[in-house]
């Protein structure tokens, strides 16, 4: 690589590291205000974002439950109930409000992350033309 790519490598990394932590603050404040916890407080806890979470285990049907989490709209309802009855193996109720609330806050730092790369939506569906034609 050319001395001038390296540069323009480097500042694009430094431009994605930077928009990741805007992100991330983002997140973090979306998450003091679903917890109530006040600016200046440490954030308890939270599984996902700041420790460990538990994930179910659902042994050897495991990859038979993935498969039939990608086809949600053409479930049987063999499959359907494989995949209701399968969907939190091995968790206890606190462990299933954290994986559920971690799924939030995976949703929200996502959103967060293409409002960085602008391909949330918000772009204008039409854009001024600022040039005059020749």
């Amino acid at each position: 690589m050319t001395p001038e790519g390296q540069a323009l490598a480097d500042a694009e990394l430094a431009n994605t590291d930077a928009a990741i932590i805007r992100a991330k603050g983002r997140t973090q404040s979306w998450l003091r205000q679903e917890l109530k916890v006040a600016e200046g407080e440490q954030l308890p806890n939270v599984p996902y974002w700041n420790s460990d979470l538990k994930y179910p285990n659902r042994g050897a049907q495991e990859l038979e439950w993935w498969r039939v989490h990608k086809i949600a709209a053409h479930r049987t309802p063999v499959e359907q109930s494989l995949w209701t009855d399968s969907r939190y193996t091995g968790l206890d109720p606190q462990q299933i409000s954290d994986f559920q609330f971690a799924a939030k806050v995976r949703d929200q730092m996502v959103n967060e992350l293409r409002k960085e790369q602008r391909v949330d939506g918000s772009l204008p569906p039409a854009y001024t033309q600022v040039m005059k034609p020749r």
